[in-house]
């Protein structure tokens, strides 16, 4: 009886940690969008500030992993590898958060959330140009689809008051960067993965490091003349949204470990979705030429994560290739894939 009950309750206990951290995850990154987009509507409109200390408490949460055993930290690494591999992916991690954060200042939380399903396009075309990806039919096709549902909620955005192109720009800064970030990681790292706890320390503390600098050249004054007096005024609001980026990244790493990086990007399709329908619920600019073209976004998306399984069921286990990816070492020697994100 011991025999057959064991496997079963094992399976059970991991299928429910994975629905509870991949839920977690959605909850508290949906949380951060729309608290940091109240900060910024209330006046604090300072994303490299916003973003640094994001950093920080990433850095803080990491150390703490480390120091309780969960994530054990190993010795840092020389500062040769910190300035030629490290620092790189720290750079361009910076880049995708600010911008990221400093597109949310200029165009709504709902259109962002559509905006998002086009990145599968900006990273494919970055793989492409850099030699790690070939392309394929369905990929192209895939890919078209994704790219013409982003143009189409593009063009219908445009034509209304609530479209800025800066933070178009911004947000268009941010998908590059990321790309960039997941390619050259593949390229720098090769098979030296950190796990999450490293990351979140070896690779954040530089990262933050550039923010703060960043931030005191551009929002000093900001910050003198108002935004800290914003911040004493709700110290819990702003407390709580400073932290919350270290528990999107602690979930984002539990719901990989016990499910995979695709169940993390659908439900980030989900989230998504939830993000567009609560924007639009609270008076943001959302047409139905808008949902259509989101729609063919996600319908690209779903048919590019098919390929992908496709190809990668067809190639031989990781391990035995070569074959570099873009993720970070998890547990026991199990490569996952890092997503998201920040967002």
């Amino acid at each position: 009886m011991v025999g057959v009950g064991g496997p079963p309750s094992t399976t059970g206990g991991v299928v429910f940690k994975g629905i509870v951290s991949t839920a977690g995850w959605m909850a508290v990154s949906s949380a951060l969008i729309l608290c940091s987009k109240r900060a910024f509507d209330d006046g604090f409109r300072f994303p490299a500030t916003l973003t640094a200390i994001n950093q920080l408490a990433c850095v803080a949460g990491g150390l703490a992993l480390g120091k309780f055993g969960v994530l054990p930290l190993r010795e840092p690494p020389p500062l040769k590898y910190i300035a030629s591999r490290i620092f790189p992916l720290a750079l361009t991690n910076a880049i995708t958060m600010v911008t990221g954060n400093g597109a949310y200042l200029h165009l709504s939380v709902s259109f962002i959330q559509m905006l998002k399903a086009f990145t599968p396009a900006v990273t494919m075309v970055v793989s492409v140009l850099m030699g790690l990806e070939k392309t394929s039919f369905m990929l192209v096709t895939s890919m078209g689809l994704v790219a013409a549902g982003g143009v189409g909620a593009t063009l219908i955005e445009s034509g209304t008051p609530s479209f800025h192109m800066e933070g178009f720009l911004l947000f268009l800064a941010s998908s590059i960067a990321e790309a960039v970030r997941v390619d050259i990681a593949q390229i720098l790292l090769g098979s030296n993965r950190l796990n999450v706890g490293e990351v979140l320390v070896y690779q954040g503390l530089p990262g933050a490091v550039m923010l703060a600098s960043f931030a005191l050249f551009t929002e000093a004054n900001g910050l003198r003349n108002g935004g800290m007096a914003l911040v004493a005024a709700k110290p819990l609001f702003y407390g709580v949204t400073f932290s919350m980026s270290f528990l999107v990244q602690l979930f984002a790493f539990l719901a990989i470990k016990y499910t995979s990086s695709l169940t993390l990007k659908v439900g980030s399709c989900f989230k998504n979705s939830a993000l567009i329908w609560w924007g639009a619920k609270g008076g943001e600019h959302v047409t139905l030429g808008q949902v259509l073209s989101y729609l063919v976004s996600l319908l690209g998306f779903f048919l590019y994560a098919g390929a992908r399984r496709i190809k990668n069921s067809k190639s031989p286990p990781e391990g035995k290739t070569g074959v570099k990816d873009s993720g970070v070492e998890i547990e026991g020697g199990k490569k996952q894939k890092q997503d998201d994100k920040h967002d």
